[in-house]
């Protein structure tokens, strides 16, 4: 072996070591979290606060937009937030951050363990394998979730991804189809759970898998791939039919594209040229080139020695989606005619399957001893990483504005019947903050006396000389019901100009219960996904019991 390809293999294995320190020292360095992590840290303290009430799957957060409430999780996958409820609950003296943080290393040591797996089933090497599940785990990818964007959610998804292939690769293979149902089936929800552009993302490279492999011997597997992935969004159909259900009836539209909202990964590169942030532009560029060396690397080797390898065949092809859709699909021109929504738009969520593709690039070729390239891709892949941590100062801001602290969700998951505007929502939230629970349409406060309240309910009298509207520090929400319990009866109720709810009351002294009731799409969720997990199980049985008669 030449001195050169021995002394690149070396220091890619250095750099991927002092990538990896970097991020788990990240948590003791890091001052701020990114320009999501207001969010999350709201949802780490509210989601266990509901699930101690009793409420076994948390909708509506109370204590959203100044206790006006939030609908935060009738559209946001909720798996990253039910991990994290029980370090919550038990570590109750600590901080959020921290907790987030703890999550974040849980989180990134389990998608290490995830590649290292997909890796062998693959049939690298042990060594190799670890090496290429470090390279996974500590990519600057995962440098940016957790640390410039701060979405423990999608940090989770770095967990299934590798198992959503590890699946489909045994599924492809005959003597392990029926460990291959049950592993892409539930990995699949899961990843659906954690994070929903992930899972697009993840699909779309699937589907490229699944495209290449379709010979003569592949058609009966397929059909199974295609099970094990309707079954895995079954899994998730308790989350997935209320979004469906609900979805007209909050301002979802900020999803959509603007012309503002993104960065194109052809212009990020003037942007750095011409010192602007390079956290936003930056992202973007740098998986951008990343995904283009190790891309360029598999068609080298390809053409050396992988025309009959299927690996590298396979690999290859993943490269070029990823690459297609993060220069054609996702530029500026086209976005603005088709308004994709953010499962596409924003390219930077490739960097996922770009340090996915690299990892697994990484361990094989390195296996096949055609070093020097994959080797310089290493490096340039995990010196990145160093360059986030180091020279940024684990002090990663975006814009003055993220430097904003409010108890308030995004403007999409604000009811239809509020202001449009996110900015007067956000305004409207702040300053009636500190109002009482029930006022009269003119904003003059209503006394009540309080009964009981939990995140899903609030029992309480109230009492009015004339028949009246009272508003009531809450939003709209059709689900949320208000019964009179003395007179047996439901109260009217419908948006105030402004979204707030307003209960139309008889004259005299009521006895309200204000209660979130479950909708229909929610039951028919819940069923179908005890169904689904039953049919996963049945169907691995089957798949199992007819290949040892084969045997």
């Amino acid at each position: 072996m030449h001195k050169s390809p021995r002394f690149l293999e070396r220091l890619s294995y250095a750099v991927i070591g002092l990538a990896a320190l970097v991020e788990l020292l990240g948590p003791f360095m890091v001052r701020t979290l990114g320009y999501d992590g207001f969010h999350a840290l709201m949802w780490i303290d509210g989601f266990p606060d509901v699930l101690s009430d009793g409420v076994w799957y948390p909708h509506w957060l109370p204590d959203g937009y100044g206790r006006l409430g939030s609908l935060t999780f009738y559209f946001y996958p909720p798996l990253a937030y039910f991990i994290i409820a029980p370090f919550r609950l038990l570590l109750a003296s600590g901080d959020a951050i921290s907790i987030y943080h703890l999550f974040g290393i849980l989180a990134t040591l389990a998608s290490l363990i995830t590649m290292h797996y997909l890796l062998r089933v693959l049939h690298s090497s042990s060594k190799l394998a670890w090496l290429g599940a470090l390279m996974y785990a500590f990519s600057p990818y995962h440098l940016n979730v957790l640390y410039i964007r701060s979405g423990p959610a999608e940090h989770l998804a770095f967990v299934w991804a590798p198992l959503v292939f590890a699946g489909l690769f045994k599924l492809l293979n005959n003597s392990k189809s029926s460990s291959g149902f049950w592993l892409l089936g539930f990995s699949w929800g899961l990843l659906l759970l954690s994070h929903v552009p992930a899972a697009a993302t993840v699909g779309l490279a699937g589907l490229v898998v699944i495209i290449v492999n379709l010979r003569n011997e592949y058609w009966g597997k397929v059909s199974l791939v295609v099970l094990a992935v309707l079954l895995g969004s079954g899994l998730a159909a308790f989350y997935l039919l209320p979004v469906e259900h609900f979805r007209s009836l909050a301002q979802l539209q900020y999803l959509q594209v603007t012309h503002e909202g993104l960065e194109d990964q052809l212009l990020s590169v003037l942007d750095l040229l011409h010192g602007h942030d390079f956290s936003v532009s930056g992202i973007g560029f740098v998986q951008y080139l990343v995904v283009i060396v190790i891309t360029i690397a598999l068609l080298r080797e390809w053409r050396l020695h992988g025309k009959k390898n299927d690996l590298f065949q396979q690999l290859l092809w993943v490269g070029i989606a990823i690459i297609f859709f993060q220069t054609v699909l996702i530029s500026r021109p086209v976005w603005n005619i088709l308004h994709l929504t953010q499962i596409i738009q924003f390219a930077w969520r490739w960097g996922l399957l770009g340090s996915l593709l690299a990892a697994v690039a990484f361990a094989k070729i390195v296996q096949e001893r055609s070093r020097p390239l994959v080797n310089w891709a290493a490096i340039a892949l995990m010196a990145t990483a160093l360059f986030f941590g180091i020279v940024t100062d684990f002090n990663i801001r975006v814009h003055a504005r993220d430097h904003q602290r409010t108890p308030f969700d995004p403007p999409e998951y604000v009811p239809v019947w509020a202001d449009s505007s996110k900015e007067r929502v956000i305004q409207f939230a702040l300053a009636h903050e500190g109002d009482p629970l029930a006022q009269d349409t003119a904003g003059h406060h209503i006394p009540i006396h309080m009964l009981a309240r939990q995140s899903n309910l609030m029992h309480f009298t109230i009492q009015v000389d004339t028949p009246m509207a009272v508003v009531l520090h809450h939003w709209y929400w059709p689900d949320w019901k208000a019964w009179d319990i003395r007179r047996n009866q439901e109260i009217a109720q419908r948006p105030f100009k402004d979204g707030r709810a307003v209960l139309e009351l008889p004259a005299g002294k009521s006895d309200v219960l204000y209660e979130l009731m479950t909708d229909e799409s929610e039951k028919e969720g819940r069923s179908i996904s005890v169904w689904s997990l039953a049919a996963v199980l049945v169907v691995t049985v089957v798949i199992g019991l007819s290949q040892r008669k084969k045997t």
